[in-house]
């Protein structure tokens, strides 16, 4: 019997290809600008995420520490910027990102506190 051949293009996945991806995104750089240099589309890595868990958590790792260096670009953004304008719609940007790549560190801090008395009515059991 003949072995069925696979459908559609071959997977040009590799882990130093892998390992190259990630390190550029922590780095900063966006998936597509990436995708764009070593011409594969961005679909295709988020694929390889879905297939792959060591992939997914390496890749994972390297969006979190894109958000660090997010938080690295907004500072010499803001003391380096020569037009004002320009410097806070790229600061803003980049605040947004991070604050969505990790919530946790650069998220708005929210605080619920509550003041005052509240009435609690407990039924145990019989009608109302």
């Amino acid at each position: 019997m003949k072995a069925k051949k696979k459908h559609g293009r071959p997977s040009i996945w590799s882990q130093e290809l892998a390992d190259q991806i990630c390190e550029r995104i922590s780095n900063g750089e966006t998936l597509r600008a990436v995708c764009r240099d070593i011409k594969i589309a961005p679909s295709t890595v988020i694929e390889w995420t879905w297939k792959n868990k060591e992939f997914f958590e390496q890749y994972t790792r390297a969006r979190q520490k894109q958000a660090d260096a997010y938080a690295d670009m907004i500072l010499d953004e803001a003391f380096n910027s020569i037009d004002p304008q320009i410097g806070r719609l790229r600061v803003d940007a980049l605040k947004w990102v991070a604050s969505k790549l990790a919530p946790k560190r650069y998220g708005d801090k929210v605080e619920v506190e509550q003041t005052g008395t509240q009435k609690v009515r407990v039924i145990i059991g019989g009608d109302a």
